[in-house]
This record gives C-alpha cells, structure tokens and sequence, in this order.
C-alpha cells in the first residue's frame, strides 16, 4: 500500500492508503543520488632487487604494496518491516490497518490476530510494509583496500651443469576495511517502544509514526537511529616457503630428458570481522539490515611435493618433427581434510614445423 498524496498527520484509515501504480508519486527517483564516477584514491609502490652472492648464487627481492580509497553514495535505504525485524502489532495507536504488520513474531496461539497465520509458535502477519527512509539520507559508503606482498629468495646453478634451483619465502596480506552511514538500526528502533501498543501512554515512549515516514515528526525521531561510521573489517594472509629445481639428466636420440621437482609449504588465513550491529541473532535480521553479515575466520596449511619428467620418443620423422611424454605427479597434505594425489600423462606431437 501506498500513502496517498498529500497526507498529513497521522494516517488512521485504510482509505489514506492506495495499491500501489506506475504513477511518478508511487515510484522512487536514484539518479539526484547517483555519482557519475566513483571517488577514488590510488598509491601504488613496487621495489624490485636483486644482489650477485657468488658467480652461481644470486638473492633477489620483490616488494609490491597497493592502497585504494573509494567511496560510493546510494539512494537513501529501503526498510521493508518483515525483512527488518520490525512488527507493528494491530492495537498499536500507529496502525490504521487494524491487522499486525511486518516481521513474524513469537507468541502463543491465543495472541496471535486470526489475520495472521500461526505455527510452532510464530505468528506470521499477513501485511507487510515497506518505505524509502528519506529521513536517512543518502548511504554512504567508505571503502578502502590495501594489498602487501614481498617475495624474498634464492636463486642459482649447480656449478657448470644444466640445473638451476630456486628457493624462496612470500608473503602475503589484504586488509580490507568499510564504513557506512545512513542506515536504519531496526533493532535499537523496534526495543524502543515507539512503536509498541503502549506508546503515548503516561510513563512510556512516544509513538512514532513510521506509517508516515516522511511527516516532520517522524523524519525527527527517526534521527536517533541512524547508524553512522558501522565498521566491517577483514583480514587475508598468505605465507608460501618453496623450494624449485631442474634440469637435464640424460640424453636419448631424440633429445634431453628433464625433470623438475619441489616442494612448498602454504598458510592461509582469513578473518572477516564486520560490526555487532552487522551480525544476525537467529531469525532476527541484524540491526543495520542490509548490511547483515555474518563473522568468519579460519585458515588452512597444506604441504605439497611435484615431480615431472619430460621425455622425447622422436625428432625430427616423417609426420612426428617431435614427438615427447610428459609425467607428472603433485602430492598435497592439507591440515584440513587429508592429503590427494593429482597426476598426469600426456603426450606432446608435434607433425610438422608449423603445427
């Protein structure tokens, strides 16, 4: 349902409602709210070295860090009361529908209106509601992002032959960090009474008309409840220790035969660490809405070893200028569920020059 045009005061019938239309006054406008670009801030610093040990060892280190602000405006919020959380009950002085509107609720099936539908304990209303938070103001969101990685190392040859190795250390983070305003905190607003049966009587809260969101007097008590600077934060690490090696180890008719092997050890972690007002509690929304996320952290190593050989079967034969098989075989141990073997074999074939 939608309010009518050009009401004042206190909706107290349905008659001041009407099914929604197409109409310019039923719908909504974003583009006054909407930025042509996104602001944004970029530094990026990168460092590359590297320093001769001896006449086969040589260290090198990469450095590369990245930090990124944005921010983005959005239309004020959508609060829908089922989603929300929020139920306005049928005697309260607020409601002109004279049925319960909004989130389900838990009661016994005596309270629970005949217009609503009850199971298990929870009285579902069978109306709902829904309305632009203009007293809001626009969402705004603070995003920023910073990316770190360096990768120091090892690098050289087993004296005069054909094998190089490499061993190195990287690491790894992303902290990831966003701050928003003008959100409703539908928890603070539904514990506060304003919109309770009880409201206007002697000793408790006004009533606040969200039936009306745009009246002067609900855009005022509303501002209570709006949540500026919300904070959801998260963490990436990663750490890899490997080591690399290969090179040729005979030679056949047709060519060398080469292998590579190694070995690593990998660590990753995350924690995604968002706001109280962002956590659900149960079947209840969280109290910023469409901001509700859950908080996560975990992480896992696995240990892992290669092995692959290449070895040429043919050169340079009609129909076969190459004609090679490849083996390989990767070993993982992962902390978390066991360990798994992944191998190949594949055969290159190479007809002619050109294909």
């Amino acid at each position: 349902m939608v309010l009518n045009q050009g009401t004042t005061g206190v909706p107290q019938y349905p008659a001041d409602y009407h099914s929604f239309t197409t109409k310019p006054y039923d719908t909504f406008n974003y583009q006054p709210y909407n930025l042509v670009q996104t602001p944004q801030e970029r530094t990026s610093v990168f460092a590359l070295g590297t320093y001769k040990l001896s006449d086969s060892v040589e260290a090198y280190f990469h450095f590369w860090h990245n930090q990124t602000n944005a921010s983005a405006i959005l239309a004020p919020e959508p609060v829908d009361l089922g989603n929300a959380g929020i139920t306005v009950l049928a005697n309260s002085p607020i409601n002109p529908f004279g049925v319960d509107v909004g989130a389900p609720y838990a009661t016994t099936a005596a309270n629970c209106p005949a217009t609503s539908n009850y199971a298990n304990g929870i009285c579902a209303p069978a109306a709902g509601f829904a309305f632009r938070a203009l007293a809001l103001g626009p969402r705004i969101y603070n995003n920023n992002t910073t990316t770190d990685q360096m990768v120091a190392g090892l690098r050289g040859y087993v004296g005069s032959s054909s094998w190089q190795w490499d061993a190195d250390f990287d690491y790894g983070h992303v902290f990831y960090s966003q701050s928003a305003t003008g959100f409703l905190n539908t928890g603070k607003l539904q514990a506060s009474g304003q919109l309770a049966p009880t409201c206007g009587q002697p000793g408790m809260p006004m009533c606040l008309n969200i039936f009306n969101p745009q009246a002067p007097a609900t855009v005022a008590g509303l501002q209570p409840y709006i949540i500026n600077g919300g904070l959801y934060q998260s963490i990436y690490t990663q750490r890899v220790a490997s080591l690399n090696a290969n090179g040729n180890l005979f030679e056949l008719p047709a060519g060398l035969v080469s292998l590579a092997v190694g070995a690593s050890y990998r660590k990753e972690y995350t924690n995604n660490n968002p706001d109280p007002l962002y956590v659900s509690q149960g079947l209840t929304p969280c109290d910023a809405n469409q901001l509700c996320t859950p908080h996560t952290q975990g992480g896992f190593n696995v240990k892992e070893a290669y092995a692959e050989v290449l070895i040429p079967i043919f050169k340079n034969q009609p129909f076969a200028k190459s004609l090679n098989i490849d083996i390989g075989s990767r070993y993982s141990k992962y902390n978390t569920f066991g360990n798994t073997t992944n191998s190949k074999f594949q055969v290159e074939w190479r007809p002619i020059d050109d294909l």
